[in-house]
């Protein structure tokens, strides 16, 4: 829990700098499209997807608190939340599971075939050598 309050945080500080770096002072001038520029800008940034995704959930925060707050200062809605966050997330790198195209079913149903013979013709066979007293080594 501390390490991503650090994380959220350090993300709305990296926001400021960036709206400050663009003569934007106030959080109530921050509006949607400015908010979505930001989004763009890490987009873009070179950073991995779920390091962006992060930083998305973060400002989504941000916002949702400030709706919620007793004297809201106004940041734009995130256009993520509206139009969906794939827009705003660097493409998907191959490499987790299901990267790779399934086997085709034409190829995966002889193959569970196979499989469930070798099971039922030779699983006695099998499990009658595994209980064979092993030689001492």
């Amino acid at each position: 829990m501390p390490k991503a309050l650090c994380q959220t945080i350090g993300t709305w500080c990296r926001l400021a700098v960036w709206l400050t770096g663009r003569g934007i002072t106030t959080l109530s001038a921050c509006t949607t499209q400015v908010v979505g520029e930001y989004g763009e800008h890490v987009r873009d940034s070179g950073a991995a997807r779920i390091t962006v995704h992060s930083v998305l959930s973060s400002l989504t925060r941000l916002w949702v608190f400030d709706q919620l707050s007793g004297h809201p200062s106004g940041i734009g809605c995130p256009p993520w939340e509206m139009e969906g966050v794939e827009d705003y997330l660097p493409p998907a790198t191959p490499g987790g599971e299901n990267a790779t195209e399934a086997i085709a079913e034409q190829t995966m149903g002889p193959l569970l075939v196979w499989a469930i013979r070798t099971v039922e013709d030779f699983s006695d066979d099998i499990l009658a050598a595994w209980a064979e007293p092993q030689p001492a080594a």
